[in-house]
């Protein structure tokens, strides 16, 4: 097994952003030997639980997250846990039900548990100036690394990324080696 995960992968779930099934996204990582596999539909969770199911009896790290979007802008949460998993939860509900929905305010109120991927330099600063703490390196030798966090990694801008997770870098998505939860 590799020590590589896929974290933006889409299935049939994002509507004209993905076509495949969850088992048939989990037969290809598996067929490669990654150890893990993220489920990251657009604005849902409809078959997170199927996923999580599915990957569990191939023996296959499952992580739910969602690619969440708003006003031209978009960024990727994935729970960490099932308080980042309720997180997540909460700020899919609010982005359906809220017409004012803003992304930073729900962050900052529910981004425990969650790693936070920003893309956007103007997203960002708005999470910071929301409260929400950017990811640091010192955090992550604690153990929990990014636990309730923003990380911010700006493809579109060339910075750099901080991660001290065993990473690659594939179709524009962090990679990192899940914890069995």
């Amino acid at each position: 097994m590799r020590a590589f995960t896929p974290l933006r992968v889409h299935s049939h779930g994002s509507l004209l952003y993905g076509t495949s099934a969850p088992e048939a996204l989990i037969a290809g990582v598996l067929e490669r030997g990654c150890e893990g596999l993220a489920l990251a539909d657009r604005d849902n969770l409809y078959l997170a639980i199927r996923f999580w199911k599915a990957a569990r009896a191939e023996g296959l790290a499952p992580i739910l997250g969602a690619v969440v979007t708003t006003r031209g802008s978009s960024c990727l949460l994935l729970a960490l846990d099932r308080r980042g998993y309720a997180n997540l939860c909460a700020i899919l509900t609010a982005r359906r039900l809220d017409a004012g929905f803003d992304l930073a305010r729900s962050l900052a109120e529910h981004h425990a548990g969650l790693h936070v991927v920003v893309e956007s330099p103007t997203l960002a600063a708005a999470l910071l100036v929301a409260g929400v703490r950017a990811w640091r390196r010192d955090a992550a030798m604690g153990g929990r690394a990014g636990c309730g966090s923003a990380c911010a990694g700006w493809r579109r801008s060339g910075a750099r990324s901080r991660s001290a997770w065993p990473s690659r870098t594939s179709s524009g998505s962090r990679c990192w080696r899940p914890a069995r939860w």
